[in-house]
Parts: C-alpha cells; structure tokens; sequence
C-alpha cells in the first residue's frame, strides 16, 4: 500500500521532506563545499557551469556570470562532502519510498549547485523537463502518460523562496491561458501570474 507520503507525491507532483541534511555540522560543511566551489567557478577556475542569458544546455562561455555550478561531485573539485550527501540513507529512504523501488534500482546523477549572479536578475521560464513548450495537447497528454523513473531535489542551505510551482501539472496538459504563459523562452515578469502557481519557501535541509 502506498505511503502518505507517495500519496501526495502523486497528487500534487512534489512533496517537501523537511531535515534531509542530518546535522547542523554536516550543513556546514555542504555550505563550506560551496562557498569554494561558486568561488572557483566566479574566478573561472572551473568550467563547468550555467551561464546567464542561456536557460539550458549548451551554456557555452558567451557571458561571465554564472547562474549554476555543475557536476559537483566531479573528482576535480575535490569536495567528497557532495557525493557523501547525495549516497546518504535517510535522502536514499525517501527516494525509495517514493519511486518504490530498492536500492539496487537507483541511479543517481545530474548534482548541480544553482547560485546567484553577480551582476544579473535572472530567472527561468516556465517549464517541465519531459515536456516541451511547443507540445500540442494530444502530445502533451501523452508525454504526461509516460512515467520517467525519476525525482528531482531542490535542496536549500539557505531559506529560499525562488521556487514557483503549479500542483497537478504533471498530471494535466496546460490550459490556454497557462500556454500563453509557457510557450516563449522569456522568464515571467511575475511567475504568480501563471494560473494555479504557488510560491514554495524552502527551510535550511
């Protein structure tokens, strides 16, 4: 039988799971892992990062600012402490729960650290990763029918509260007043204008 939490997994989309990072200590070593991480991406010191003025891969090296580091468990940046929270059994139990499945079924991938630029305001647009923007209803019915194995994690060290989204999205193609907000590469100048959006407030961990 499903959990109570599964349950609401699937209704609204997304569930927020409180106290995932352990202790306050390890938080401070994942905010310590970061600090020298943004600070080696801002000095240009590492490659692999989100540009500003391009929403999704390719990033390219078009502008100096940054809006995300990527592929923080590489081996180079050498901070072990990304990698150890990523394999962690108490964030391992709730992926589990939720896809239920056992852990010999997991894969794990696509860590990414999503900062603050310097110089820019900068925001996405509205999106779901499995679906595009240009779908048609009946294309969007479909892509919707098809389950993709996969939860994504919005961590927060930080109170955080730049993370809007729409409840039930992921089991309803868009209305046509949802598509006008949806259907463009230009981030909303007010997300809460897109019909059934809610802000969410992220705690620490």
């Amino acid at each position: 039988m499903p959990s109570e939490l599964k349950n609401l997994y699937e209704e609204q989309g997304f569930v927020v799971v409180p106290g995932l990072i352990p202790s306050p200590s390890y938080e401070q070593q994942l905010r310590e892992a970061c600090d020298r991480i943004v600070s080696l991406t801002r000095e240009g010191k590492w490659s692999y990062r989100r540009t500003v003025g391009k929403q999704f891969p390719p990033f390219g090296d078009d502008n100096p600012d940054s809006w995300g580091v990527q592929h923080v468990m590489h081996p180079g940046l050498g901070e072990p402490v990304f990698a150890e929270w990523y394999t962690s059994q108490k964030l391992l139990d709730v992926v589990m729960e939720l896809l239920e499945c056992g852990e010999e079924n997991l894969e794990m991938e696509l860590f990414n650290l999503l900062i603050n630029p310097l110089g820019h305001n900068f925001a996405l647009r509205w999106h779901r990763d499995d679906v595009s923007e240009k779908a048609t209803e009946e294309e969007e019915r479909e892509a919707l029918q098809k389950w993709h194995f996969g939860v994504q994690w919005n961590t927060a060290l930080y109170r955080d509260s730049c993370l809007y989204i729409v409840p039930g999205s992921h089991r309803e193609p868009r209305t046509v007043e949802q598509r006008k907000h949806s259907e463009t590469m230009e981030p909303p100048k007010d997300p809460l204008d897109m019909p059934g959006a809610v802000q969410l407030t992220l705690q620490r961990a």
